[in-house]
């Protein structure tokens, strides 16, 4: 009698395998999506680990995910201020893989540059220590500031 396996079950395992022996954060990161598909809070909260181990390993996807577990208390308690640490290493994370994908392909640093300065830009005004000049002339032209 030949036993035939699923496919779908043959690649859980290998993801499975190398997500924990490896540490592959792409691997734990992709086994995670697969326990976030399934229903019931165990699931969610195996989703929840799997994703943090990929995040803490520098990939950003996991890290935007970790974000919105945090923020819609997704296997973890709620947290809005989890949740925007996580977006911004995304942010971070996301920027230097372009950054490096960039140069490999010829991009020179100049240009390359602009990229990691808008993306630090746009973590400053998520943390609220930059505002772009159009936030800036709207806050003066509404309210009397000065003498």
């Amino acid at each position: 009698m030949e036993v035939t396996i699923n496919p779908k079950l043959t690649e859980h395992l290998e993801l499975r395998e190398k997500a924990l022996k490896q540490r592959d954060p792409k691997a734990m990161y992709h086994l995670a999506q697969i326990y976030a598909s399934m229903k019931g809070k165990k699931n969610e909260k195996k989703a929840y680990e799997l994703y943090k181990s990929s995040a803490t390993h520098g990939y950003a996807e996991a890290q935007f995910r970790m974000g919105i577990c945090n923020e819609k208390g997704i296997g973890v308690k709620q947290s809005i201020r989890m949740a925007i640490t996580w977006y911004i290493r995304a942010e971070i994370s996301a920027a230097s893989e372009e950054a490096a994908a960039a140069l490999k392909t010829g991009l020179t640093p100049d240009a390359v540059l602009t990229d990691a300065e808008e993306a630090l830009n746009a973590v400053g005004e998520l943390t609220g220590r930059t505002a772009r000049d159009e936030i800036v002339n709207a806050v003066f032209s509404r309210f009397c500031v000065g003498k």
